[in-house]
């Protein structure tokens, strides 16, 4: 999850408060960038809550291995409660066995079987949950158990309307425009967008101000995590973002989309670190120890490489 590059509001608020600077370096594209950012952000949040919801899945060690013969005893609510798997994963039981308890992932991926033709045989011995599918059933298999409204939030719905609304002239004339019989609903979004961002960092703070967690990471690892994440990182942006201009990959002449760029390899870990590692019930302390101690580095390295990006800008691109 820290290594997939999931970067949260700051790049937003950075380009917000460039922006509000008459004297910033971008000049007409400036405003482009708020657009940028939040673009970004819809492909993140989907990414995050499909491939990294998968990947964060806790080892099979984290689980109580349920041996045979052993009664397992119901737990019972008066509130009718659903099971967590059971809410996680809709329907996932149908395709258990009383003997499975192994998580769904590791099932797929780590199964022994290698004849697909036995898959009767096995089922009668009651040992093993699933055959293992070739890869395209697999990746079929995940899709179909990924947590959809987990992945349907707010950003992403919102982009996907905005995209929707663009791209259609009849639907954007409605909505946009002094004479647009929906102007209401702009004025409204803009109200609330423009406290979004304030209300986000207050958000964050609440989220740190507890400081560090005890953590099994260890001090090498997370200094190894912080450096990779803070320092390397942003170097292995810079070759990407050069490359890519040097090819003709980007939109010409323009400052903003580019700076936009370099700043998704900048920012430390959003607090989406934290929710996933929650949903997971898993390495929750770790991760937030790391959310820590990377927005305390962020400081220092960040505005380090503030200052190296725009040199580059006016020098390089």
């Amino acid at each position: 999850m820290v290594a997939f590059g999931n970067t949260g509001n700051i790049p937003l608020s950075v380009v917000t408060s460039i922006c509000h600077n008459e004297n910033n370096p971008f000049g007409d594209t400036c405003n482009d960038g708020i657009a940028y950012a939040s673009f970004s952000q819809w492909v993140s949040v989907l990414l995050v809550y499909t491939f990294v919801y998968h990947m964060m899945e806790p080892p099979l060690e984290y689980y109580d291995v349920v041996e045979e013969g052993t009664e397992i005893e119901e737990l019972r609510s008066d509130l009718s409660t659903p099971l967590l798997n059971e809410a996680e994963w809709a329907g996932i039981e149908d395709k258990e066995t009383e003997h499975c308890r192994t998580p769904f992932v590791a099932r797929l991926f780590n199964s022994n079987i290698s004849d697909v033709h036995d898959l009767e045989s096995i089922q009668e011995e009651n040992n093993k949950c699933l055959a293992e599918p070739k890869v395209v059933e697999k990746i079929r298999i995940m899709v179909e158990h990924t947590p959809i409204h987990q992945v349907l939030q707010p950003p992403l719905i919102a982009t996907v309307l905005a995209i929707l609304v663009g791209i259609i002239p009849q639907v954007k004339t409605t909505v946009f425009g002094t004479d647009a019989p929906l102007d209401f609903i702009t004025d409204s979004m803009d109200m609330i967008s423009e406290a979004m961002v304030p209300a986000v960092m207050l958000v964050l703070g609440g989220m740190l101000r507890e400081g560090p967690n005890e953590s099994g990471l260890g001090i090498r690892t997370t200094i190894g995590i912080i450096v990779a994440r803070l320092l390397i990182l942003p170097l292995a942006g810079i070759g990407v973002v050069y490359l890519a201009n040097k090819w003709d990959f980007l939109i010409e002449d323009n400052a903003m989309y580019r700076f936009v760029l370099l700043l998704q390899y900048t920012t430390p870990s959003a607090i989406l670190l934290g929710a996933i590692a929650s949903l997971r019930g898993y390495a929750v302390r770790e991760a937030s120890a790391l959310l820590f101690w990377q927005h305390v580095f962020a400081l220092l390295s960040f505005s380090f490489y503030m200052f190296i990006y725009l040199k580059l800008l006016v020098s390089f691109f």
